[in-house]
């Protein structure tokens, strides 16, 4: 997909998507070096694609001129340290 090497990932939903999402089965294509999904199908009990997303256009290393994205600081923002356990 896109020239870029994939990983393919399967499995079985919870016993509950198959009334969310009327499939039982995903399928996952997911760009290796990045870890961005870049395709999901949900199939249901005959096999059939009932749900799927894929990605139209990506790219992928190009440089990003910082000053095109402004990030405003949240008012009660803090940096502090994770405390985990």
């Amino acid at each position: 997909m896109f020239g870029r090497a994939v990983m393919v990932l399967e499995g079985n939903m919870e016993p509950i998507a198959p009334k969310k999402h009327q499939a039982g089965h995903f399928t996952m294509w997911v760009d290796k070096q990045t870890g961005v999904l870049l395709m999901m199908e949900e199939t249901n009990a005959s096999g059939q694609v009932v749900n799927r997303m894929e990605v139209q256009a990506i790219a992928f290393d190009r440089i990003v001129d910082g000053t095109k994205l402004p990030m405003e600081i949240p008012p009660r923002f803090h940096r502090g340290q994770a405390q985990i356990g």
